[in-house]
């Protein structure tokens, strides 16, 4: 009795002592739970900023070091061009080896980017991953998991995963902008056809309009060589190898736990929403992390039937045109056409519609009255055209187009007889040209002859005079005949005669020396505007000149091109209407007008350069080549403005500027 009067007595003084001691620091108390609540709100709000922050900072340099790699358009997105896959890894080197082995062998996989998403920074994992095959394109994206990874100290590590699946997510939709993504964790090996596979339920499946399919899935553990590689049936969402589209990101980013259990959770809410998930009958993965966080398997008869019983395809599967086949009876569109329910069965592959069983029999009616329409018009259309052709008045076109083919005839034989004419004209005064000149020689021949007052100089002049009129009596066979473009039908070719083969310097205008026969122009000491043609005239077919500028001064410029010959000569060859061509810095002349950079002409021409001037009259076109730096420079020319016989035009400004026509 005393002893529990004792015990009672020290237990009130604890408790009196307590409620004292409360009553005098309680304030103190409640101070520092309330402060320690905010601090760990703080820490909280401060941890999602946080890595809010560190998501975006990591995408955008993600897409700067794919845009420098070319992986993909950065700007327009990755679109339907592939899907890529993508790889949350964390530990465990030794499946992540196996299964990358894997991906080596898959079909098409040089056609996508394996999207990495590295949580935490392993050695081991870095070393397996600088390993990859280099026909596997790759980019990996560090990653830090959300709550500044305190979670993990006093939980699984489950929650990590999570963060680093819709991180990959995330970046895959809204920054790649990718139509559609395929999710392969480190401890999958994927099928040969694993690629294709997912590309043909993307396109079948997932990219239909109003399509209620959520997921496409690769694992079946209940797999065999027997089992169809065309058909797939509805259950419920796994982790284990899958493919969305980014039409259904909105929901998957609405639904997405930030903690343990994500898949299974996404399992239910879809469940609850009517989504649908559908997994092979033949497996497209095999699941080779039988230790983890959430599978553990020791039983061998388990590991058995994960590891041997369970049969993947391995081999390349021919998918085509082929229609998936669904094994359950289950509506994947959100309602039929008729009736609105969510109960259709039938998809129409022409106009991709769903109906019920009551409306699917009127659809096929009136897709049989539709071509019964077609062919009572075809019909009639058929007869119109039967009677059409019988009719009389076609006769009279025909009869109009018979007179007009003899007409036409006629104009051409009177054509091809003034041509004929016209050539026989210039022909003989060519020769009388000829001939003229000859006498004239012929005279002075004589009178040396009779004075006998010649010396060598005398002899050297009659020689040129001579072998001059021996090269234009050998170019009167040399006739271009060249028909105008500007007619539709032209009956009267325009005829000219072309008097030159060999190009060389033979007019000149202003302060300039043309030097060695024609061969070299040379400027003089003071500068200033100085031109100077050849003597060649240029009406039809191509001609290649070539050009050493020995001298082109520092300011380096000059100019070479094409002018009309009917056009007179001047001394600034912009004042020239007819001129096309090069000028030095990076103007370009066209119809005398200044144009800079046309082309992409940056006056690359330097002293001792040689260039190659193209004149083809067929085309219309002159064309610039330097041989040292192999740039190309092409012009069209205007024969309104430039019109035929074209010249080669040149034109200096700087003292002693210098150059030199070159053999061909």
């Amino acid at each position: 009795m005393k002893y529990c009067s004792g015990t009672c007595t020290k237990l009130f003084n604890i408790i009196k002592s307590s409620i004292l001691f409360f009553r005098h620091h309680g304030f103190l108390i409640i101070r520092f739970l309330i402060l320690f609540i905010f601090c760990l709100l703080l820490l909280y709000f401060s941890s999602i900023h946080y890595y809010s922050f560190y998501c975006t900072n990591r995408f955008q340099q993600s897409l700067i070091q794919a845009n420098k790699r070319n992986l993909w358009n950065t700007i327009n997105g990755v679109r339907n061009q592939f899907m890529p896959i993508l790889m949350p890894v964390c530990d465990r080197p030794h499946y992540l080896k196996r299964v990358l082995d894997g991906l080596t062998r898959v079909d098409g996989i040089n056609e996508t980017v394996v999207i990495i998403s590295q949580d935490c920074a392993l050695s081991s994992i870095t070393s397996t991953l600088s390993s990859i095959s280099s026909h596997i394109r790759i980019l990996i994206l560090p990653h830090t998991p959300p709550y500044f990874s305190l979670p993990r100290y006093v939980d699984t590590n489950e929650y990590a995963t999570s963060a680093n699946v819709k991180f990959l997510l995330e970046f895959a939709f809204e920054y790649m902008l990718a139509d559609g993504a395929i999710l392969l964790e480190s401890d999958l090996i994927p099928s040969v056809d694993f690629y294709r596979y997912h590309q043909w339920t993307y396109k079948k499946l997932l990219n239909i309009n109003n399509s209620k399919i959520l997921s496409i899935h690769s694992f079946n553990l209940y797999s065999t060589n027997l089992s169809d590689p065309y058909t797939l049936f509805s259950r419920g969402f796994d982790s284990w190898g899958w493919s969305t589209a980014r039409t259904r990101w909105s929901w998957f980013k609405n639904q997405w736990t930030k903690y343990k259990n994500w898949d299974s959770i996404v399992s239910r809410r879809a469940k609850q929403d009517k989504w649908i998930c559908l997994i092979p009958k033949l497996s497209r993965t095999r699941m080779i992390g039988l230790k983890g966080i959430n599978v553990n398997v020791y039983k061998e008869s388990e590991k058995k039937q994960f590891e041997e019983n369970m049969y993947m395809s391995d081999k390349i599967i021919e998918y085509n045109e082929k229609q998936p086949n669904i094994n359950d009876i289950i509506n994947i569109t959100k309602n039929t056409a008729k009736c609105g329910k969510a109960s259709g069965c039938f998809t129409c592959r022409g106009c991709q519609n769903d109906f019920c069983n009551r409306h699917v029999v009127e659809h096929q009616q009136e897709i049989r009255k539709q071509l019964n329409d077609l062919t009572v018009d075809h019909d009639h259309f058929r007869q119109s055209l039967t009677e059409q052709t019988q009719q009389p008045q076609y006769y009279s076109y025909i009869k109009q187009i018979d007179e007009w083919g003899q007409e036409s005839i006629n104009k051409i034989h009177h054509a091809a007889n003034d041509a004929r004419q016209h050539i026989q004209n210039l022909i003989n005064q060519h020769i009388a040209e000829l001939n003229e000149d000859l006498s004239k020689i012929t005279l002075e021949l004589h009178k040396a002859r009779e004075d006998d007052d010649f010396y060598e100089i005398h002899l050297k002049n009659w020689m040129e005079k001579l072998n001059k009129l021996k090269n234009d009596f050998a170019q009167a066979a040399n006739i271009s005949i060249r028909q105008e473009k500007s007619n539709i039908i032209s009956f009267m070719p325009n005829i000219l005669l072309s008097k030159s083969s060999k190009e060389i310097f033979e007019q000149s205008i202003g302060n300039i020396r043309i030097e060695d026969n024609g061969q070299v122009i040379v400027k003089d000491q003071f500068n200033g505007d100085a031109t100077v043609r050849g003597n060649g005239e240029y009406v039809s077919g191509k001609h290649r000149f070539r050009f050493k500028i020995e001298v082109n001064g520092t300011n380096k410029w000059l100019f070479i091109g094409v002018a009309c010959k009917n056009v007179p000569i001047r001394e600034v060859s912009y004042c020239n209407k007819s001129s096309y061509g090069w000028c030095g810095g990076d103007r370009v002349l066209i119809n005398g007008i200044y144009h800079s950079r046309f082309n992409g002409y940056n006056g690359d021409i330097e002293t001792n350069d040689i260039v190659e001037l193209l004149i083809d009259c067929d085309q219309q076109i002159i064309q610039l080549t330097n041989e040292r730096t192999h740039s190309i420079y092409t012009l069209e020319v205007d024969t309104n403005k430039c019109q035929f016989p074209w010249q080669v035009n040149f034109n200096l400004y700087f003292a002693k500027d210098r150059v030199t026509i070159l053999q061909v």
